[in-house]
């Protein structure tokens, strides 16, 4: 995000490393800073369920001297959140540098998402996809725009999917799952409780696999996922940029279809063919040459290597 504080990316960076105890105060002080800037140590260590002396050393391993200076940067972190409406009011500031800011975070998104991005966890989310019996994509918000284009293009390389977007379609739709499918929740911030709660229910009452494309390492979704996928989301706009989630989205889905191709070129060929026979695309006669010659109604479809 292009207004994190600087603790936020001190997280990101260490976390991993943190003891198991210090990481749950680390996702406090990610996940919810403002309460954490009207909290007292004791307050994050009772939330946290860790001790007040736990809280301390993981302000010290964040490289902050003790909880003060981390709280004074919470605040900061804070004030910096910008909400919507002031993000569409510093549209007007930017003037003829718009276009440009624009252009420079959508590259910065694709190219640090890409840069940042686990192979490994990419690779096992991608298999765990290609083999289920049902990938449902729970994606809510801005992010039911990535979710619908992710559905719809493993629909079309073979793999059974289906989108919900808030609770009450999750749950005939988690009912219907079983432990050898799989759900991938899109989960950027403010991190919708809907789709946090279709992964952990998914995880933990069908035992189905889950699949987290977030926005931060320590956002809720990973808390409840097999697997992560982390995507940049810097904007200039008022909303996060979904550049670098649509990439990865993108990426997934070719990824799934090489896995198998055989059954990903049929399924493929299956699409094309009815777009033709359900006349959805718009009239070819308009392609007419001046001979009065209509060219070929369907182009080869094109194969995957």
């Amino acid at each position: 995000m292009s207004d994190e504080a600087p603790l936020v990316d001190r997280i990101r960076e260490r976390f991993a490393s943190l003891p198991a105890k210090q990481q749950a105060v680390a996702r406090l002080l990610a996940d919810d800073p403002e309460s954490v800037a009207i909290a007292s140590v004791s307050d994050v260590a009772r939330r946290a369920g860790v001790d007040a002396a736990t809280v301390v050393r993981t302000c010290q391993n964040l490289g902050y001297s003790g909880w003060r200076e981390l709280l004074a940067q919470v605040r900061v972190s804070v004030a910096r959140r910008r909400t919507f409406a002031e993000r569409v009011a510093d549209l007007g500031a930017q003037g003829e540098d718009l276009i440009s800011r624009i252009r420079y975070n959508t590259r910065r998104n694709v190219d640090e998402t890409f840069d940042m991005l686990d192979v490994d966890s990419f690779e096992q989310a991608a298999l765990a996809m290609a083999g289920a019996g049902m990938v449902l994509v729970a994606a809510g918000g801005v992010s039911a725009g990535v979710g619908e284009f992710l559905v719809s293009s493993l629909r079309i390389v073979g793999v059974r999917a289906g989108l919900v977007t808030c609770v009450s379609d999750a749950a005939p739709a988690i009912g219907a799952l079983t432990a050898g499918d799989v759900v991938l929740g899109i989960s950027m911030w403010r991190y919708l409780r809907s789709t946090i709660d279709t992964l952990r229910h998914a995880r933990t009452v069908v035992g189905a696999r889950t699949i987290a494309l977030t926005d931060s390492s320590v956002s809720p979704a990973v808390q409840v996922a097999d697997y992560t996928l982390v995507a940049r989301t810097y904007t200039a706009g008022p909303r996060l940029s979904m550049t670098g989630v649509t990439a990865l989205a993108e990426a997934l889905v070719a990824r799934v279809a090489l896995v198998d191709p055989a059954r990903s070129r049929a399924a493929a060929a299956v699409a094309s063919e009815l777009y033709f026979d359900g006349h959805v695309l718009a009239d070819r006669r308009s392609e007419h040459t001046d001979a009065g010659q209509v060219p070929s109604a369907r182009p080869a479809v094109e194969g995957l290597p």
